[in-house]
């Protein structure tokens, strides 16, 4: 055995990549033969986003990523909520949010495919999926609550969504997504949904609200640290996208 490698297929037709490990002294062709043959498999499989995500000293792992056909994407950086510090509530609630429900599946689809529009986070790849394998990846993070996919409104229009995976057994609560359709941006809407996630957690008896964004979303950033969020960890994500 001189080296290895994962690709793990998920839903959505998303896989995660591990890249090559070798042993000493092995040549770094070794290397690029088994990605090239793992990503080989992962195009048989129909995946069309394979995503790696590395620490900042994998240098030699960014290399053979990049010699079969992955990109530097974006540093994201994963946040935490303490649930158990108390944080300010907003007084003055503008918004409503609509509970998921099967016949209002194509309403959801739609208003999480307008937020793309513009969007500040991983923007290389936005578009590169079908919303349905988006939202199907999406319900594949930890434990899927139908009562936890929102649509946001202000009760004359749809303006957003805010999606929340459950991890009873870390005690988390994860921001898998939220975002706001282009003409709702700017009146500091960001804040109050991002406050009625920390709400929905705290009220789950979960301990944290955790979340990931792209180091680059400028905008997400100060909604988050306004939520007083604080930065655990960072990774660099390369992503390679399959016909």
């Amino acid at each position: 055995m001189v080296g290895a490698t994962l690709g793990q297929v998920q839903a959505g037709r998303v896989a995660n990549v591990c890249p090559p490990g070798l042993v000493p002294g092995e040549a770094e062709s070794t290397a690029d033969m088994l990605l090239a043959v793992l990503c080989d498999w992962l195009a048989s499989e129909r995946v069309r986003l394979a995503q790696s995500l590395l620490a900042e000293y994998a240098a030699e792992q960014r290399d053979v990523l990049k010699r079969q056909g992955f990109r530097y994407l974006a540093e994201l950086l994963y946040l935490v909520s303490d649930l158990q510090t108390p944080s300010p509530d907003l007084a003055d609630r503008r918004l409503r949010f609509v509970q998921y429900r099967p016949d209002i599946a194509e309403r959801l689809a739609a208003v999480v495919e307008q937020t793309y529009q513009g969007t500040l986070d991983c923007p290389a790849i936005s578009g590169v999926q079908a919303i349905e394998d988006v939202l199907a990846s999406y319900r594949a993070s930890g434990v899927f609550r139908p009562k936890w996919w929102l649509i946001v409104t202000d009760d004359r229009r749809d303006i957003g969504c805010l999606l929340l995976a459950d991890h009873p057994n870390k005690g988390n609560v994860e921001l898998v997504y939220m975002g706001l359709v282009p003409e709702a941006r700017g009146y500091g809407w960001g804040l109050e949904i991002v406050r009625h996630a920390q709400r929905i957690a705290r009220l789950a008896g979960r301990r944290r609200l955790v979340a990931a964004v792209d180091a680059a979303n400028e905008p997400a950033l100060r909604v988050y640290a306004q939520a007083g969020f604080g930065v655990w960890d960072s990774r660099s994500a390369f992503v390679r996208v399959f016909p």
